[in-house]
């Protein structure tokens, strides 16, 4: 995205989602970045700016991607898996 955009960001890093959205609702940070989760929850407290991935998130329909935004070929989709230690037994109950 630095290279990209032509910027610079600093990487400041938290323990957790919930430290850096505070620290961004605190003025401490300019912005970071979320998972659409989150961004929906939170969107009444802070301005979505933009999705990494290339279409719009379903979750956040009226917000653009970075390429519509300007930043034409960004695509930053992550993927995300849940894991466990390799003794898990198959069928364990996740609740």
């Amino acid at each position: 995205m630095q290279q990209m955009a032509g910027i610079k960001l600093t990487h400041v890093p938290y323990k957790g989602r919930s430290d850096a959205t505070t620290a961004v609702l605190g003025g401490e940070l300019q912005l970071t970045f979320a998972s659409a989760t989150a961004a929906v929850a939170l969107r009444n407290r802070l301005k979505v700016l933009a999705v990494t991935s290339p279409a719009r998130d379903p979750s956040l329909p009226d917000v653009p991607t970075l390429d519509e935004s300007g930043l034409k070929g960004y695509d930053a989709t992550f993927w995300l898996g849940m894991a466990a230690p390799a003794g898990t037994p198959p069928r364990s109950s996740i609740a």
